[in-house]
C-alpha cells in the first residue's frame, strides 16, 4: 500500500502506471479525465509547450472501461523536463462539473503497490502522483492533494497559463 507522500525509486526504464476507477451509472462517460503536465526544473511548464505538443516518452492507453495505463519512458522523456504530474480531474466543455468524490473509488498500481485516492478525493481535481528526476535517477511521489474548483485552482498554484490547458488528457 502506497501512503499520501510517499517516494520511491523507480528502477524500470519503462514505468508502468495503471488507473482503476469504480465509477458509478449516474456519472456521464467522459466526465473523468486523466492528463500529465510536463514540468522544467524552474517547476514551471517548459516556454515551448503547446497543447498540441505529445510529451515524448508518455503515453495514456485506455485498457477496457474505467482501467487505463500511463507508461513512461524514463530514458525517452528530455532532458529538459524534471517533473511529469499526473492530475484527475471531472471537467469537460459542455458537461456538468462533478465532484470528484462522486465518481467512485480511484486506485493507481505501481510496481505492484496501491494508492487509494478515495480519502483525498473531495474536490474537482486531484493531483495524484509525480515522477521526478533525482541526479540520474527517476523517482515516484504519492501525492493524492485535492482542488476544489478543479483544473483553474491547478493552473494558478503550478503558475499555468489558461490558454496551455494541457492536451494529453483521456476519458475515463
Amino acid at each position: 500500500m502506497i501512503i499520501k507522500g510517499q517516494r520511491f525509486d523507480l528502477l524500470n526504464r519503462k514505468q508502468v502506471v495503471d488507473l482503476e476507477v469504480e465509477k458509478p451509472e449516474n456519472i456521464p462517460e467522459g466526465i473523468l479525465q486523466i492528463m500529465v503536465i510536463p514540468f522544467e526544473f524552474s517547476n514551471k511548464v517548459p516556454k515551448n509547450w503547446m497543447p498540441t505538443d505529445a510529451i515524448t516518452g508518455v503515453s495514456i492507453t485506455k485498457l477496457a472501461i474505467n482501467r487505463f495505463r500511463v507508461i513512461v519512458d524514463m530514458v525517452a522523456i528530455p532532458s529538459f523536463i524534471h517533473t511529469l504530474t499526473t492530475i484527475i480531474h471531472a471537467e469537460k466543455t459542455g458537461m456538468m462539473r462533478v465532484n470528484i468524490q462522486n465518481v467512485g473509488n480511484i486506485f493507481f498500481r505501481v510496481n505492484n503497490a496501491l494508492f487509494d485516492l478515495k480519502e483525498y478525493a473531495n474536490g474537482r481535481a486531484i493531483v495524484a502522483f509525480c515522477m521526478y528526476r533525482r541526479d540520474l535517477t527517476w523517482r515516484f511521489r504519492a501525492i493524492g492533494e485535492t482542488y476544489q474548483n478543479g483544473l483553474e485552482d491547478i493552473y494558478q498554484q503550478y503558475d499555468i497559463p489558461v490558454h496551455l490547458a494541457p492536451h494529453q488528457r483521456k476519458d475515463i
